[in-house]
């Protein structure tokens, strides 16, 4: 069979077909590895919509905090942890995840910096042009992260939008839509953000604004005035104001660190290696720009923060009536993700499946029983029936 073209125009259109086909097997390749990389991260947002979306004992947990009126401890200072463990929870998602997607970016340019003999400041520089063929192309790497923080904050929107708290509130079928269609349209709005807004003179003067406003937020909640309680609806506009803060904030970030990078880099190149401190070891250990020495601070003080109010609720009862029973779980959540992503972190940097390791050693390795219940014998019981 012979096959003939009509024009040369045919050609470059054939050509192109397999190609498409090729790009779009390796977007969805890149995707699907995305996925499996920062799979902590997106196994609890799922575990908060099974929680506080399906299993009627979350949704109860939810109203407990919605209704519990005038009970307070500490002058009502407790009902911010309410919004603080959640800031806690979107923090140490966003950020370890970030943490994870800079390890595998610094794998990948040691890969082109080795197979093209270029500097590392050059390698940096041919990969940020081209890293289409890599494992997962910086596209995933920088996205993830920031849907994995509004995909949070949105889950626990939608959640309160269903709470028999709020009287009227949506089912579970339409929760689900919207928790896709608002991640699209975030996801639109971020990128709009970091190409047009965060630029702008003005910006930092916004995200201070906003930051106010959410502080603001949180002494009312602490300390309600003209018989105002923390229903449902103030609930809903704090975590509201807080996600607008998480979208100011962390493109912030971009343009703060983009402005920094090659002063911090110049300075980096002069310094000692020996002399370097804990922290520096730390970052560099963990292939992070020296140039967010500030957010890794803030990262450690979050984590210490969530891991002394999680002890105080544990010890201290009183404090564990006054935060309610859901601060408890987010915070829980936290811990056991930012340990998921610790893992997560070493076995990207070795290459080595250490979640398949810990799972197989569970498996095998187990303890005998020791929730043993005491039981007293049956005689003489019921005898004189």
């Amino acid at each position: 069979m012979t096959i003939t073209f009509n024009s040369m125009s045919d050609t470059p259109s054939l050509i192109a077909t397999p190609r498409r086909a090729a790009h779009w097997l390796t977007w969805l390749s890149s995707l699907l590895k995305s996925i499996w990389t920062f799979f902590p991260a997106l196994l609890f947002i799922c575990l908060v919509i099974t929680c506080f979306w399906i299993m009627d004992q979350g949704k109860d947990i939810l109203v407990a905090y919605m209704e519990k009126g005038d009970r307070l401890y500490l002058g009502g200072a407790t009902r911010t942890v309410f919004f603080i463990a959640i800031a806690f929870w979107v923090y140490v998602s966003w950020y370890s995840s970030r943490i994870i997607a800079y390890i595998k970016e610094r794998q990948q340019q040691d890969l082109l910096k080795k197979a093209s003999g270029k500097s590392q400041v050059e390698a940096e520089a041919a990969y940020h042009t081209d890293n289409d063929f890599f494992e997962i192309n910086q596209y995933f790497l920088d996205n993830f992260p920031r849907i994995g923080g509004n995909a949070c904050l949105v889950a626990l929107e939608l959640a309160i939008l269903q709470s028999p708290a709020l009287h009227a509130g949506i089912d579970t079928v339409l929760a689900g839509i919207l928790f896709f269609v608002l991640l699209v349209l975030l996801f639109f709005i971020d990128r709009i953000i970091r190409e047009k807004w965060s630029a702008a003179s003005g910006f930092v003067a916004i995200f201070r604004v906003v930051l106010i406003v959410f502080l603001l937020l949180l002494i009312g909640a602490a300390f309600p005035v003209a018989n105002l309680t923390v229903n449902a609806c103030f609930a809903l506009g704090v975590l509201i104001v807080l996600h607008v803060l998480f979208l100011l904030y962390i493109n912030l970030r971009r343009r703060s660190i983009d402005a920094k990078k090659d002063r911090v880099r110049g300075l980096v190149k002069l310094e000692d290696p020996t002399e370097r401190s804990m922290l520096m070891r730390i970052m560099d250990y963990f292939c992070i720009p020296r140039v967010e020495a500030g957010y890794v601070k803030c990262f450690f003080w979050l984590v210490v923060t969530g891991i002394l109010i999680d002890w105080m609720a544990i010890l201290n009862l009183s404090f564990a009536r006054g935060i309610t029973p859901f601060p408890m779980v987010i915070l829980g959540f936290s811990m056991l993700l930012a340990l998921g992503n610790a893992i997560t972190a070493f076995s990207v940097r070795y290459r080595i499946n250490f979640h398949f390791i810990i799972f197989i050693l569970a498996l095998f390795i187990s303890r005998k029983e020791n929730h043993f219940v005491k039981t007293i014998p049956l005689q003489g019981v019921g005898s004189g029936m």
